[in-house]
């Protein structure tokens, strides 16, 4: 013995359980589609995105520059939205795997989620698709906000 078994952290270690086994971790369910609440939340974080870019609407060209952003936006989210929708009805995984429509979205996060690498806690899943979309939104709301109080002081 090396003399630092009886350490505090050693101690530690020998009290939690022990990592589940591998056969046990292909046991757990995992999913590779991601939940259609996730998907609205994208649409209302596009939404808000659209609503604090109009805050910078001023003279001149600036409504023609913010509605062609807007366009932009809508096309970003309704095609992928359309797409979604076309696999859901027509796609291939209707006869092989069973309908997850209607598992509420905590039962959805409770699983994990299986990508090209391995499988994530859907957790982790859901927060690395959200945080791009809801960055901007947020941050774009923060200029807004930021350029109308400069104005008014």
């Amino acid at each position: 013995m090396d003399g630092f078994g009886n350490t505090p952290i050693r101690r530690r270690a020998a009290r939690r359980t022990p990592a589940l086994p591998a056969a046990a971790r292909i046991k757990r369910t995992a999913s590779n589609r991601v939940h259609p609440a996730i998907y609205w939340i994208i649409v209302a974080l596009a939404g808000w995105l659209v609503l604090s870019v109009w805050g910078f609407l001023g003279s001149g060209y600036a409504g023609l520059a913010l509605a062609v952003v807007t366009i932009f936006i809508v096309i970003a989210v309704t095609v992928p939205l359309t797409l979604w929708g076309i696999a859901r009805r027509y796609g291939r995984h209707r006869a092989t795997a069973q309908d997850d429509s209607d598992e509420s979205l905590s039962e959805w996060l409770a699983h994990e989620f299986d990508v090209d690498t391995g499988r994530m806690k859907t957790t982790v899943a859901a927060m690395e698709i959200l945080l791009p979309i809801a960055a901007v939104a947020f941050g774009m709301t923060i200029f807004a906000l930021v350029r109308y109080f400069d104005g008014i002081v």
